[in-house]
C-alpha cells in the first residue's frame, strides 16, 4: 500500500529524477570515450560548447587574399611570379640570346678612333689648318703641307677625301701653291715647328723652299710572300748608306714610259716570268706602279697613276688589316713586317734590317 500512495505522490509532486541526470552522465562518458560518435536519436540533446571544433559545424573556408600593390606594400613581402626559380621564362631569354647574337659589332663606317667619326676629324683638323695659315695670308710661296699624326688609325682619317676637302679650302684662300702642293703624312712624333691641329695627335707643319727634311741612313729588305708573284731578283735590300737613294721605283719591268715619263724601276716584277700561272699574276702590276720614300728616317709607300687605276690600287696590310692607298700624292709610313700589295695579286713582304 505504501508503495502505491508513494507512486502517486510521486507523480502529484515531481521532482528531478536522478535517473535523467544519470542518463546525463551516461552520455557524457560516452562523448569522453569516443568523441567522433554522435549521440543517439532518442537520447535527449546535449548543448555542445560553441569552442568545441569537433562538433561545431565546418565554416566556409575564406577567400585567399587577391595580392595588390597595397597588400603587398603593407605586408612587406615582395610579389614572386609563379615557377619564377623554377622555370624562367623561355620567351625571355630566348630573346636575350638573339639580342646578344644579333647585337652589331660597333664597327662604324671608317677607322676606329675612340668614337669620334673620321669626318669629323677631317673637318676639325681643317678648321684647325685655316686658323694656323690666316697669319700667312699674301704669301703663296709654299711647297706643300706636312701632317704628323702619332696613332695609326687617325693617319688613315688623312686619306684621299680629306685632301680633296683641303685643297679646296687652300684655293679658296688663295693658296696655289699649296692647293697643287704636296700634301705628306708622316706616322710619328712632330718637329718642333709644327702646330697642333687635333687633340695634341695630329700636327701639321707648312713645307717650306727652305725646308730641309732629314733623311737618315736606314736598311729595309723586300721579298716575295709566299709565291705571290715574282721579282727578278730573289730579293732587293735598301740600303739608304750605300746608294743614298730618296725614292725606290716599283714596277713591272726594268724601264717605263708611262705616261710618256721615264722611269728606271728599282725593285723589279718580273715581266719574263715562266710560270704562267705566275706570270698571270704578274700581268696586273703596272709598270709605273709605287714607290718606296725614304723620309725623316723612315720608309714610306706611296702609290703612283699605276698604281691606282683601273682596280689596281696599292693596298699595305699590317696585322691581317688592309689598307688601300687611294690618292698618289699622299704617302704612309711602313713598319716592319708589313705586306705589299699590287694589282690584287702580288704580295710583297717589307723588312727592316736597320
Amino acid at each position: 500500500m505504501s508503495t502505491f500512495f508513494d507512486k502517486i505522490k510521486k507523480f502529484l509532486n515531481p521532482t528531478d529524477e536522478p535517473e535523467v541526470e544519470q542518463s546525463s552522465a551516461n552520455v557524457d562518458t560516452r562523448e569522453t570515450k569516443n568523441e567522433a560518435q554522435p549521440a543517439k536519436q532518442n537520447a535527449t540533446p546535449v548543448e555542445t560548447p560553441k569552442n568545441d571544433t569537433q562538433y561545431a559545424p565546418a565554416e566556409p573556408a575564406e577567400p585567399e587574399p587577391v595580392a595588390t600593390a597595397e597588400n603587398i606594400e603593407k605586408s612587406g613581402v615582395e610579389e614572386t611570379p609563379k615557377n619564377d626559380t623554377q622555370q624562367p621564362s623561355s620567351t625571355t631569354e630566348a630573346k636575350s640570346e638573339q639580342q646578344q647574337q644579333t647585337a652589331p659589332q660597333s664597327a662604324p663606317a671608317g677607322p676606329k678612333t675612340d668614337e669620334v667619326s673620321a669626318p669629323q676629324i677631317r673637318a676639325s683638323v681643317i678648321k684647325n689648318v685655316v686658323q694656323m695659315l690666316k697669319p700667312l695670308l699674301g704669301k703663296d710661296d709654299f711647297k706643300g703641307i706636312a701632317f704628323y699624326v702619332e696613332q695609326h688609325n687617325y693617319a688613315l682619317t688623312l686619306d684621299k677625301e680629306f685632301e680633296k676637302l683641303l685643297r679646296i679650302q687652300f684655293d679658296d684662300m688663295g693658296f696655289r701653291s699649296l692647293g697643287s702642293g704636296k700634301i705628306e703624312v708622316f706616322e710619328r712624333p712632330s718637329s718642333a715647328d709644327a702646330h697642333n691641329v687635333y687633340r695634341d695627335i695630329i700636327f701639321a707643319e707648312i713645307i717650306t723652299k727652305e725646308s730641309n727634311i732629314h733623311h737618315a741612313p736606314r736598311k729595309a729588305r723586300i721579298t716575295v710572300f709566299r709565291g705571290k708573284g715574282s721579282l727578278k731578283q730573289t730579293e732587293y735590300i735598301l740600303d739608304t748608306a750605300v746608294d743614298n737613294k730618296k725614292v725606290y721605283c716599283i714596277g713591272r719591268g726594268e724601264i717605263s714610259t708611262k705616261g710618256g715619263v721615264f722611269r728606271d724601276n728599282d725593285i723589279v716584277i718580273n715581266e719574263a716570268e715562266p710560270d704562267p700561272a705566275i706570270a698571270n699574276l704578274n700581268n696586273y702590276v703596272s709598270s709605273s706602279h709605287a714607290n718606296i720614300e725614304v723620309r725623316d728616317g723612315g720608309f714610306y709607300l706611296k702609290a703612283m697613276q699605276g698604281g691606282i687605276a683601273n682596280g689596281n690600287a696599292t693596298k699595305y696590310i699590317r696585322d691581317g688589316k688592309v689598307f688601300k692607298l687611294e690618292t698618289d700624292s699622299m704617302s704612309y709610313p711602313l713598319r716592319d713586317g708589313d705586306l705589299i700589295e699590287l694589282g690584287r695579286s702580288v704580295l710583297l713582304k717589307f723588312e727592316i734590317l736597320m
